[in-house]
């Protein structure tokens, strides 16, 4: 997914080919903005864009070098993913990190380290990830992904560069589930760009459920009777029907906004 695919985050693009442009690229970042706003590909294109062998004028990656292809098919020695485990990133996974981040690039430029969901490290690994941060190897760079900066260490946060991603438009949405989506209808993806609020990853969640409209339909079909003056006899069947969905009260909230 080149720089230019990734829809309505053109300023933190802009920052980050910039800092290509001048060779001033930073050991850390920070990428915050809400879920299924283009952080993660942003930070895999970014390496791709760091480390590739025929960067384009555009300072896009090229998609077709050694470098590139190994990215993308995620077999790449000098890129890390780091995810959460049991819904927390452990020390253990950054204690291995900073024995890996001593060793100098297999073949790149850069060894890039990406922290998805960093908000849910654990103190224990924060503080062991400041003692890399504080003093990184000149060839590593290390890109935090979060939803929520407020959790990090401020002594962290302090020592990154910050790259903010805003929620994108109904209208830029919409337009691109239209443009990816060949059997989507328009007036669904209209409902989905603003159930979406901002977020192309819950986009096209919602557009690979089959079953999302089919459940939408129905919890309106159930609410509309308990309107004043449309009371039936089975009003409390389908309130106790609602009820039973109390586990999906986020989704149903969703739905009726």
């Amino acid at each position: 997914m080149p720089f230019k695919e990734i829809v309505g985050q053109e300023r933190a693009i802009k920052i980050l080919t910039k800092s290509l442009k001048e060779n001033k690229v930073s050991s850390s970042y920070i990428f915050i903005g809400s879920e299924g706003t283009g952080k993660y590909f942003t930070a895999i294109e970014f390496t791709k864009a760091v480390n590739c062998l025929n960067l384009n004028k555009n300072l896009e990656a090229c998609d077709n070098c050694h470098s590139c292809n190994g990215i993308n098919k995620q077999c790449y020695p000098d890129l890390k993913i780091i995810e959460p485990i049991k819904n927390s990133v452990k020390i253990e996974q950054i204690r291995e990190m900073r024995k890996e981040i001593g060793l100098k690039p297999f073949k790149s430029k850069k060894k890039v380290y990406i922290i998805d969901q960093a908000e849910k490290m654990t103190l224990e690994a924060s503080n062991c990830l400041l003692k890399t941060i504080e003093e990184p190897p000149c060839y590593a760079i290390i890109i935090l992904i979060c939803s929520k900066i407020d959790p990090i260490l401020p002594t962290i946060v302090s020592r990154c560069q910050i790259i903010n991603f805003g929620l994108i438009t109904s209208f830029k949405i919409k337009e691109l589930l239209l443009n990816k989506l060949n059997n989507l209808e328009k007036d669904r993806a209209e409902i989905i760009s603003k159930l979406a609020r901002g977020s192309i990853g819950k986009a096209f969640k919602l557009s690979a459920d089959k079953e999302y409209f089919t459940r939408r339909e129905k919890m309106l079909d159930y609410l509309s009777t308990i309107i004043p003056g449309k009371y039936g006899d089975d009003i409390f069947a389908k309130v106790e029907k609602i009820m039973s969905e109390i586990d999906r009260i986020e989704e149903i909230l969703e739905m009726i906004k």
